[in-house]
């Protein structure tokens, strides 16, 4: 049986829980992922964020 816990960290995050992990406004969240400097997908307009690859953004700030 899998972990619960794992699935969670797995499960994309919208824009807006992304910013908020990050400690940052929506906007430049976005903005920054359409540069690169953060990591995203965008798919039909829709930006997701990995909450694994996020934090370790945190970590190694």
């Amino acid at each position: 049986m899998s972990d619960p816990h794992a699935r969670l960290q797995d499960m994309p995050l919208l824009p807006e829980e992304a910013a908020d992990l990050l400690h940052i406004p929506v906007e430049q969240l976005l903005a920054d992922a359409y540069r690169g400097d953060i990591p995203g997908v965008c798919l039909g307009g829709q930006w997701r964020f990995s909450r694994r690859r996020l934090q370790r953004l945190v970590t190694a700030a």
